[in-house]
């Protein structure tokens, strides 16, 4: 689990990543990227009904975007704020491709040292 720190949970918060970030794409994932003026990156994870109708999915989805998330923080910049939006072909791709394209977002956004 992500500490509070890093994560985005203010609703205002995601609109305004959604509103003023950057947009960087991969097959089955998305980031909009923000700066935030703080110390420490902040992580929101958004995986609509689209990707699959069952919650336990979706779930499934957003624990193994989490877990890749917190094995690259250390590698990470900070002072942004990073929104990943998920396609529905995401529940077909094993967790090694899905580190895979999240680690070829952040080199494409400039957010890994």
């Amino acid at each position: 689990m992500l500490p509070r720190k890093y994560r985005l949970s203010d609703d205002v918060q995601i609109q305004k990543v959604k509103k003023e970030g950057r947009l960087y794409n991969q097959k089955d994932v998305s980031v909009l990227v923000s700066p935030n003026n703080l110390p420490t990156s902040r992580f929101g994870f958004v995986v609509s009904l689209k990707v699959s109708k069952r919650a336990v999915v979706r779930n499934r989805v957003k624990r193994v975007l989490r877990k890749v998330v917190l094995d690259l923080l250390e590698k990470t910049c900070s002072g942004y704020d990073v929104l990943f939006l998920t396609k529905s072909s995401i529940q077909e791709t094993n967790e090694t491709e899905i580190s895979r394209q999240v680690e070829s977002l952040f080199l494409q956004a400039k957010i890994l040292k």
